[in-house]
Order: C-alpha cells, then structure tokens, then sequence
C-alpha cells in the first residue's frame, strides 16, 4: 500500500506541482518506509554460532578495520585491553559487528578529532568492554529511545541492534 501511495502522489505532483500536499505525502512516505525498513532489519532473525574468543582480538581487528576512518576523522582509538582477559564463549561475527557500529558511532558524535578509548577488563562473573569517547556537550534529546528500534526521530545511534545481538547471546549492553 505505501508503493502505491507514493506513486500516486508522484503522478498528482506531476499533474499540480504547485499542490504542496503531494510533497508532504512524498516525504511522510518515504519517512514510514525508512521505518519499515529498519523494523525489518531488527525483526530479522540472527543465527548465533557460538565458539570460544578472545575479545582483546575482536577489539584490536575492529580498530584495524577502521583506522582509515578514524584518522580521517582525526580520533585516535586507545586500547585498553587486559592482558589476562578469559576467553569468552559467544559469536564472534556478530562482537565484531557490534564493537565496529560502536566504535563508528563513538567517533561520529565527537568533534574533529579526539581520543576514543576502548577497555577491556574482566570480574568474577563477568567480561567487560567499555567505549568511551570524548564528546562534550553531546547531549541525547531522549535517552530513554537510545534502544528503541522504531524512533523515527533520529535519536538512536545505533544501539537498539546492537543492544538485541548482545542480549541474543547472553549479554549485555
């Protein structure tokens, strides 16, 4: 039904460009099918293949994948990484997904230039990856729908897949 509501209003602007109402319908179109579309993305199943990892590894092949990004952007990514971090039992595809969204995103939200630091340390119970970038004054309008995958207002950075791999694999963001 959408296909067909933003054809037709596609042939009324053609008819009557001067009718403002088919740009609204347009553009609402288009926004409901950005919406759609990442309903999809996040409704899609994701085949978990656990092994055993090593995520000071997944940290540093993210950091090599992205250097080019990141020293056009001019941050530089400090790694923090335990030495004596355990082996963790999850897919490491989908951490390498993860960790490169957030490693992105933390960049994006910082002025030209800065540092980005990545930690890794290890409790009784628990592995722990920390990202932590330097964006002062950034300042999320509505941070209860940072994992909210449907917003349309462009509030959410990224998180609310990340945050569904995670949890699909026993963890936590």
């Amino acid at each position: 039904p959408l296909v067909s509501i933003g054809g037709f209003a596609r042939r009324l602007r053609q008819k009557f460009p001067d009718l403002t109402e088919c740009e609204i319908i347009l553009r609402e179109s288009e926004r409901l099918e950005r919406i759609l579309s990442r309903i999809g993305d996040y409704l899609k199943p994701v085949e978990v293949r656990f092994q055993e990892c090593s995520i000071n590894t997944i940290v540093g092949d993210c950091k090599d994948l992205l250097s080019i990004e990141l020293e056009r952007r001019k941050v530089v990514c400090q790694l923090d990484l335990d030495p004596e971090l355990s082996q963790v039992r999850a897919d490491p595809n989908i951490l390498k997904q993860v960790f490169i969204n957030l490693i992105r995103k933390g960049a994006e939200f910082m002025a030209r230039g800065g540092n980005l630091v990545i930690k890794t340390w290890e409790t009784e119970q628990d592995i722990l990856t920390e990202f932590g970038n330097q964006a002062p004054g950034l300042q999320v309008k509505r941070p209860e729908q940072l994992f909210m995958p449907f917003a349309d207002e462009g509030e959410s950075i990224g998180l609310p897949l990340s945050y569904r791999l995670l949890k699909d694999m026993g963890g936590l963001l």
